[in-house]
């Protein structure tokens, strides 16, 4: 295990939720905290009765982070610090149960040319606007792309927004977990040199867990944020990155 992953490591951490007679549990597990495990689990393992699921309140027995707020607040509903419901009992493990993110991803020497990545995103959302005449709206996921590059690992990493079918799967955040489950296997602790390029601004979870990639990081690293298109929502709004990212010109 690489001291990135031992860094999320914390032992005895959980997270459960109660639903129909049956306790579903999550503990600590590297890349990310037991409260996004659990609902990202729920939403890979019951895509057909999650968001019910998650409308149960969620209980903890750790200080949640911000990016576990977050979290809750984009894809459940409520959530509790209580040791005392953390009890051991019968209960459901779910902590290896969510489904790998999709992205794609390349070796490269260099960092892509903005220009390049640009286009992509252009050709994603008009791609999405010819999908919208055959496709109900609830069925489509916002045309969010996110593109990665670390010159530490040379290596690019593409991924979109998949909310629709599990609202944790904002394109950031299949971002993050790629990088940060590829990294757990990296057997060398080097600094992390990377740049994140998003069509959209991200929102207080994505940025929360961007903020979380950044601070895991070895010392001497760099993360680097730029967005295309600001969000004038309530969710992209005061987010841990403001100030710290920049609009793409």
């Amino acid at each position: 295990m690489s001291k990135m992953a031992k860094f999320f490591l914390e032992k005895n951490s959980m997270a459960l939720i109660e639903f129909e007679n049956e306790t579903y549990v999550s503990f600590q597990s590297f890349p990310f905290t037991p409260i996004i495990h659990l609902i990202d689990a729920l939403y890979s393992r019951f895509p057909d009765r999650a968001r019910l699921m998650v409308r149960s309140r969620i209980f903890c027995n750790y200080q949640p982070t911000v990016a576990c707020l977050a979290a809750v607040k984009v894809s459940a509903k409520r959530l509790s610090f209580d040791k005392s419901r953390c009890e051991p009992r019968p209960w459901v493990d779910l902590t290896h149960s969510a489904a790998a993110p999709i992205f794609e991803t390349r070796t490269s020497p260099t960092s892509p040319e903005q220009t390049e990545i640009v286009t992509d995103f252009e050709q994603h959302e008009k791609t999405h606007t010819e999908l919208k005449k055959n496709q109900p709206q609830h069925q489509l996921d916002r045309p969010v792309r996110a593109w990665g590059y670390s010159s530490s690992d040379q290596r690019i990493w593409i991924t979109r927004n998949l909310s629709s079918l599990n609202p944790m799967r904002h394109a950031e955040w299949c971002l993050a977990y790629s990088i940060l489950e590829h990294r757990s296997r990296v057997e060398t602790f080097e600094p992390l040199n990377f740049a994140i390029w998003v069509s959209l601004k991200p929102c207080k979870m994505c940025a929360a867990i961007i903020s979380q990639l950044a601070s895991a990081a070895p010392q001497g690293s760099t993360v680097q944020v730029k967005f295309l298109r600001n969000d004038p929502g309530p969710m992209a709004t005061h987010t841990v990155l403001d100030g710290k990212i920049t609009q793409m010109s």
